[in-house]
């Protein structure tokens, strides 16, 4: 498939890269880019150093990689019922880190606040992108707690700020989620399937975190089904 890179440099000193990660969070990633109309992508090196260094030169201390994903969808939403877990969580732990070249990852302690349903591991099919090991440093979780990953994050290189932002945003500290989850017993370490939704603060009220085009089928099946409520979702489910 092909990929088109654009690095943009703004009246903020801020570098800007645009790329794409494929289904599953794998990361496609160039042999070069350029920035400006005039530059030669084969000149500039696609690493965080790289990145770093020539926003050093451009007198800037930040750099921006927009990345667009699509979320691992599912047949149907009564397919992500019968194969996943549903899972009220709450974010205790969130750190940031480079997985190849400059594409970063972040991973989180999920506090396991509820259980809707529970399904057995699902292993990922050979061709299917497999989840990333988890990175030295992050602390084992505690009983009641799981382990997640998604494509995104942010590093300081060099004194430069490297942040890659996707289309579907990173959870945060001081939030509620509930994710269709496939958990793997032998890590505690859970695939998000399809994007997870926050928790409104009425406590009932699910907000889909995938926001593109074309989201996932629990997505649309979720609202169209039960309203984007936990409630109707819960009762459904039990």
């Amino acid at each position: 498939m092909n990929l088109r890179l654009l690095l943009a440099i703004s009246s903020a000193f801020l570098l800007t890269v645009v790329a794409l990660v494929m289904s599953g969070g794998s990361w496609v990633s160039p042999n070069s880019v350029g920035h400006a109309q005039d530059q030669d992508p084969a000149q500039a090196s696609f690493t965080c150093e790289g990145l770093a260094a020539r926003a050093s030169g451009l007198g800037g201390n930040q750099v921006s990689i927009d990345t667009q994903i699509e979320s691992i969808d599912v047949a149907s939403l009564d397919d992500a019922i019968s194969k996943y877990s549903v899972l009220v969580v709450r974010p205790n732990y969130a750190q940031s880190f480079r997985v190849r070249e400059c594409s970063l990852e972040t991973w989180y302690k999920l506090q396991v606040t509820e259980t809707i349903s529970s399904r057995s591991y699902v292993s990922p099919c050979a061709t299917c992108a497999q989840p990333s090991s988890v990175p030295a440093g992050v602390p084992a979780p505690s009983s009641g707690e799981i382990l997640s990953s998604e494509v995104g994050g942010r590093i300081t290189v060099n004194g430069v700020s490297i942040i890659q932002a996707t289309s579907i945003p990173l959870l945060s500290l001081s939030n509620t989620y509930v994710v269709f989850a496939n958990l793997n017993p032998t890590n505690n370490v859970a695939t998000i399937i399809g994007g997870g939704f926050m928790l409104s603060s009425d406590g009932n009220t699910l907000v889909p975190l995938d926001k593109t085009d074309s989201p996932s089928r629990i997505v649309t099946e979720v609202a169209s089904r039960y309203g984007n409520s936990l409630s109707q979702l819960r009762a459904a489910l039990n």
